[in-house]
């Protein structure tokens, strides 16, 4: 990315970072800067990768008590540290994991020697379990072998969850007037009678459907000309999550979907009219949709200005905190960088379609599912992956 000195004009114009990992600082506007600001990052910056050695030494910020249930935002960078994951005080690793489905047949000695010996002794049925299970026997199999591809990455999201979840219920936000959110309310036409199922998909667009370089060094897919309010340009390399424009095609023959951002419409417009040049998302929302706090350190996506029940409503991102206010609706998913074996979107669109999309209402479901509502109920993150979505 080229640096030199933004304008004060659009230094002006452009709102302040949104990520909640760091400390607002008082620093001058340089171009990467205020870009990054414009597109409204809301999950960590990729960390350089570590040796595996590195990731099994044991740490202990992971597993000290919480001193309450409002974590502080300056622990945010020591949590999300490469090693921290997978310990407990004694030194062991995550115990072993089996579900808790099919509890008749589990017993000391299986919940002992683990889930692979499990589904050597019940195959058929581990193999549906696993299967059907989205993300939560990924991030299961992430706590028991650091060494897997995907490791860090489901062990950061979680963390990321775990921390920030407690926090922003603590957080006062700037709640709209009822008039105002009428006012803001985006009107939609109702569902198509050949919609199959009635539901409305909403996907967060930065580290969920794409990634954006911010160094033009970079590999990127493509790079797209995003040009500001004021007429400055600059070239933004794009990374494309694999099977993001096939999902979409095909989530929109069966259902509504949107796109629901904390970046700003000259970023955003840009790269979703790359992702989607056939128009098949229904709605385009941006930063000026989310709520914010006194000091617009947090943009919270509200689902309540769209014109949709909330039974029908699902909403994916990899900021489990972005929708803090409606838990019930959302489905997590790892962060998108640059890996061209990515996976999640596949396993994401069977699980929409298999499990979700044909319910009458999708929160109990993904309250069931996710849990994330109990996060702020454990001391460690080991124990609420553990109690959470594992044996006790």
């Amino acid at each position: 990315m080229i640096e030199f000195s933004f304008p004060q004009q659009i230094a002006q114009n452009v709102c302040v970072i949104n990520n909640p990992q760091y400390p607002l600082l008082s620093y001058q506007h340089s171009f990467r800067q205020n870009f990054n600001q414009c597109r409204g990052q809301t999950q960590e910056k990729k960390v350089p990768e570590q040796p595996i050695k590195q990731i099994s030494q044991p740490q202990s910020n992971l597993t000290e008590i919480k001193q309450n249930s409002l974590i502080r935002i300056a622990e945010k960078s020591q949590i999300t540290q490469p090693n921290n994951f997978g310990k407990k005080k004694n030194g062991n690793q995550l115990s072993k994991v089996v579900t808790k489905m099919d509890k008749n047949n589990n017993n000391d000695d299986i919940a002992l020697i683990g889930i692979n010996n499990k589904i050597q002794n019940q195959q058929n049925m581990n193999q549906k379990i696993q299967s059907n299970r989205y993300y939560i026997d990924d991030l299961i199999t992430a706590f028991q072998d650091e060494t897997v591809s995907f490791s860090k990455l489901f062990r950061d999201n979680f963390a990321n969850s775990f921390n920030f979840i407690p926090t922003l219920k603590q957080v006062q936000f700037i709640q709209a007037e009822d008039k105002e959110i009428q006012q803001k309310k985006i009107k939609l036409d109702p569902y198509p009678q050949n919609l199959k199922f009635k539901k409305t998909v909403i996907f967060d667009l930065d580290e969920t459907l794409v990634h954006c370089n911010e160094d033009e060094s970079m590999a990127s897919q493509i790079v797209l000309p995003i040009t500001f309010p004021t007429g400055e340009k600059v070239n933004a390399g794009i990374n494309i999550r694999p099977f993001a424009e096939k999902m979409i095609s095909l989530l929109s023959e069966v259902c509504e979907v949107m796109i629901f951002t904390a970046s700003h419409e000259c970023y955003a417009n840009e790269v979703i009219n790359n992702l989607d040049p056939q128009q098949r998302v229904k709605r385009r929302i941006f930063r000026d949709s989310c709520i914010t706090d006194e000091n617009s350190h947090y943009y919270i996506k509200n689902l309540e200005v769209i014109d949709r029940d909330l039974k029908d409503i699902v909403i994916v991102d990899n900021a489990s905190y972005s929708f803090i206010h409606h838990l019930d609706n959302g489905i997590p998913i790892i962060s998108f960088y640059d890996d061209k074996q990515d996976n999640q979107l596949i396993k994401l669109y069977r699980f929409l379609i298999q499990k979700v999309l044909p319910q009458d209402d999708v929160r109990p479901l993904l309250k069931e599912y996710f849990k994330l509502d109990q996060i702020d109920h454990f001391q460690t993150i080991v124990e609420a992956v553990e109690k959470m979505y594992c044996i006790e």
